[in-house]
């Protein structure tokens, strides 16, 4: 097989796996929330909804994917944006975080499908708000994060993402902005916030 007609497989996969979860759920929209524990309150920090794996595609390419990037999926549902990004825009690696833990198996059991091993991909079953030790560290590594949460809890994380810029990373955030920041650029059809150093208010940066 040659290294074409791989790709051309690997992405087989994807479309077999990820755009079936979304045809079967595009009508239900926002089917209920997640909920993440934040000491004694829960926070709603954003509801399932399925993207398509176009959608996915359109973010990664707007985000300006490179081999150089490491890719952190905050709150990733089954993987899809994680897992494209290594796959067919070749990001180094990826990490998704997500609540859900049937979600994160069903991402699991794709990325067995395609051969990814941990060195390129990893999907937690972790709290956002409670991050375990070694995917905090992991975090610190990304050059380029992901979300689709809602503003409030893009805030509740802004201290982690604010020393993500300060280093140089890259934020991209679809549907939801962040109040307090300047985005950079934005997507043509405007779900799409890209977010640098230069974005954030004098003083922070």
């Amino acid at each position: 097989m040659t290294e074409e007609e791989a790709d051309r497989a690997r992405v087989a996969v994807l479309e077999r796996n990820f755009d079936q979860i979304f045809e079967e759920n595009e009508d239900e929209g926002f089917r209920f929330p997640w909920l993440a524990d934040t000491t004694e309150d829960k926070t709603l920090l954003a509801p399932v909804q399925f993207s398509s794996l176009r959608t996915a595609r359109d973010v990664l390419r707007f985000a300006q994917v490179t081999p150089d990037d490491i890719i952190a999926d905050l709150g990733a549902g089954d993987g899809r944006v994680a897992i494209t990004a290594v796959v067919e825009f070749h990001a180094k690696r990826a990490i998704g975080v997500e609540i859900e833990e049937p979600l994160v198996l069903k991402g699991r059991q794709v990325a067995a499908q395609l051969g990814l091993g941990p060195e390129r991909l990893s999907l937690h079953c972790a709290n956002l708000m409670s991050l375990p030790p070694e995917v905090d560290q992991a975090l610190d590594t990304c050059t380029l994060f992901f979300f689709y949460l809602l503003t409030p809890a893009f805030e509740a994380l802004e201290e982690r993402l604010v020393r993500a810029l300060r280093r140089g990373a890259r934020i991209v955030s679809l549907h939801f902005s962040c109040r307090r920041w300047t985005p950079v650029a934005h997507s043509e059809d405007g779900r799409c916030w890209l977010y640098t150093r230069a974005s954030l208010p004098p003083g922070q940066e």
